[in-house]
């Protein structure tokens, strides 16, 4: 059976940016023209709309909402030229100390599962990890993960019974 899938609506993209933002910030009202903008410029991709609502919700800046509308109207019309820029543009408001994490996922294959506990053995050897007084290495590791899947730039394949990641992966782009 062949299922032909359908870009979201204008509204469809709306609301699913909508429910992407953090409830505990509260979706800020004045930029609600501004999202609008934005969901429609994702073109009904899912994923971009994800990963853009990733950016959003550690931007605090007006600039920074703007500068997405206007990345995201500059785009190519390629869906996949899209999500490239939006990936790209998700990478530089990664903080520092996340660009080396989230570049090590290209040492793993493609499309393979990986347990998030070995990841986070390997950023620790490499030093990718930064200590912490109060917190232990591997859970500033974990923190670390959670804020690459909460971006959406990673995906959880797995969660443990507790929760937390057992194993995520990276986007097929």
């Amino acid at each position: 059976t062949i299922h032909h899938l359908q870009r979201l609506t204008d509204k469809e993209s709306w609301e699913l940016l909508q429910k992407k933002l953090p409830e505990e910030k509260g979706f800020p009202l004045a930029h609600s023209d501004l999202g609008m903008q934005i969901a429609r410029h994702c073109q009904g991709l899912p994923l971009t709309i994800v990963t853009v609502a990733g950016i959003l919700a550690r931007l605090e800046k007006d600039d920074g909402w703007i500068e997405v509308a206007e990345r995201l109207s500059l785009s190519a019309v390629c869906a996949t030229d899209q999500c490239m820029d939006v990936l790209e543009l998700s990478y530089q408001h990664l903080p520092e100390y996340l660009k080396p994490c989230f570049l090590y996922f290209a040492a793993f294959p493609e499309d393979r599962e990986i347990p998030s506990w070995r990841l986070m053995s390997l950023w620790t050897a490499e030093g990718f990890v930064q200590e912490s007084e109060i917190k232990s290495l591997e859970d500033v590791a974990e923190e670390y993960i959670y804020e690459l899947t909460s971006r959406s730039l990673v995906m959880v394949s797995k969660e443990r019974s507790l929760g937390g990641v057992r194993t995520c992966r990276i986007h097929d782009l």
